[in-house]
Parts: structure tokens; sequence; C-alpha cells
């Protein structure tokens, strides 16, 4: 069996790249390190048979 997951959520995230940050695309970072924070609350989701609502 596979585990399961479902997400719905919202992100914001900052970091010291170029707009679009190349790190989140598998794409060397703009100046060499990618300093970064983000914060994400999940709205609805679950994996498998837990619920991770207000996570």
């Amino acid at each position: 069996m596979s585990d399961q997951w479902m997400i719905k959520a919202r992100e914001f995230a900052n970091c010291n790249c170029n707009f679009g940050c190349p790190c989140q695309f598998n794409a060397p970072s703009t100046f060499g390190l990618c300093e970064a924070i983000a914060g994400i609350i999940i709205d609805e989701g679950n994996y498998n048979d837990t619920d991770l609502a207000g996570v």
C-alpha cells in the first residue's frame, strides 16, 4: 500500500534569490547560497487517515 496525501494550503515564502527563486525549480541559486523562510497553513488535507486541517 502506498501512502495517500492530499493538501490544500496557503504558503508565504521569501528568499534572497531573484524573483521566482530558482532553487524551487531545481536550478542554482542566484547568489550561490539561498537563504529563505517559509510558512504554510494547511486548510484541508490528510495523510492516509490522519486529518491535517489547521496544521
